[in-house]
């Protein structure tokens, strides 16, 4: 994986061999810096200096799953392809994307047009487009293909095997009001598919009524403190941490209140003409150690330019743009010490 200095992410300082992935940050086994030669090779600097400048920091590159992404172009668009072809193969988009003709995920290039189409679970559904297809443009939509790569990777975090924290001994507990004032409650405890299969729960939304509030709950059954972060995936690729109180550690029994909804003035709902129905996933993490980076997990999403196709980046910039976060500190673990219960609510309009 590259590795580069904090905020310089353009050029790598050399190239690293992972030596454990975790929740936070990549452990880094050994590095092979840049010679003044201009090559490079591992074991290059003395062993007693495994990294190059003590208390630096150092940012290490994507490490984790790339994002199958299918290109599609025709001879008229190909020199548009080529651009958009050198563009992923800058240091700061390697081993996010792995091009392939099965990929659920398009970006599809025409005349005039750039535009990200999602194949699964319904086939040409239009993630995002740009009328606009010179170099700025392809940077621009390379930018919102790894913030989609990364929401797929936040998606996909499980609990490690050998993982200090057993998934079966938190309880995660869903409840939700429905019209008529009353409370549904879900518990989700031991499961023996804990590392890929989901929980899964159904609301029916009717339109006129409103937003539906809920709530999560979660009960520590281990015998160690544990840190917890509550992070919400939606439809527009938006991930938000809902758990305000992430720095704080709660003890063996301790029962408490993850987030509550209606206290935001906020609920679930299907939203948008020609939408049937709407999937919200929600991952809680529950760790030994207090969370270093807490934004680590957090973007803000295609926003109101999700499912459009806009005129010009001037447009982005008023609609979705903004500020974005840089990546924080990387620190080291001993030990993997964490663990993932995931659940996905599906919430279906009523005819």
């Amino acid at each position: 994986i590259p590795v580069f200095e904090h905020g310089q992410t353009e050029k790598p300082i050399g190239y690293a061999r992972a030596g454990q992935v975790e929740l936070e940050y990549t452990s880094l086994k050994e590095i092979a810096f840049e010679s003044p030669s201009g090559t490079r090779g591992f074991g290059t600097r003395p062993a007693a200096q495994p990294l190059p400048v003590p208390n630096k920091t150092y940012l290490a590159g994507l490490a984790g799953r790339a994002l199958p992404l299918k290109i599609t172009a025709n001879h008229t668009t190909r020199p548009i392809r080529d651009m958009l072809m050198e563009e992923l193969e800058k240091a700061k988009n390697k081993g996010r994307f792995c091009v392939s003709d099965a990929a659920s995920y398009e970006l599809r290039i025409q005349p005039g047009l750039l535009a990200i189409l999602r194949h699964s679970p319904h086939p040409n559904e239009l993630i995002y487009g740009i009328r606009q297809t010179d170099g700025l443009a392809i940077q621009h939509i390379t930018e919102q293909l790894a913030m989609i790569s990364r929401r797929e990777q936040i998606n996909s975090i499980y609990t490690p095997r050998r993982s200090a924290v057993d998934p079966g001994q938190i309880a995660l507990y869903f409840n939700y009001e429905d019209y008529d004032g009353r409370e549904h409650r879900f518990e989700f405890g031991a499961t023996d598919e804990s590392r890929s299969q989901p929980f899964q729960v159904e609301l029916p939304f009717d339109e006129k009524e409103g937003a539906i509030p809920y709530a999560f709950q979660a009960e520590n059954n281990t015998d160690s403190q544990l840190y917890y972060y509550l992070v919400h995936l939606d439809r527009k690729y938006a991930a938000r941490q809902k758990h305000e109180a992430y720095l704080k550690g709660f003890y063996p029994q301790e029962k408490i209140t993850l987030y509550d909804s209606a206290s935001k003035g906020l609920g679930l709902g299907v939203f948008g003409k020609g939408i049937a129905e709407s999937l919200d996933i929600f991952l809680l993490i529950a760790s030994k150690e207090q969370l270093s980076i807490p934004y680590v997990f957090e973007q803000s999403g295609f926003g109101a330019c999700f499912g459009q196709t806009i005129g010009s980046l001037d447009e982005w910039q008023s609609k979705a743009g903004g500020k974005k976060r840089e990546e924080g500190a990387l620190r080291n673990q001993a030990k993997a010490s964490w663990a993932v219960k995931r659940l996905e609510v599906k919430v279906i309009k009523r005819k």
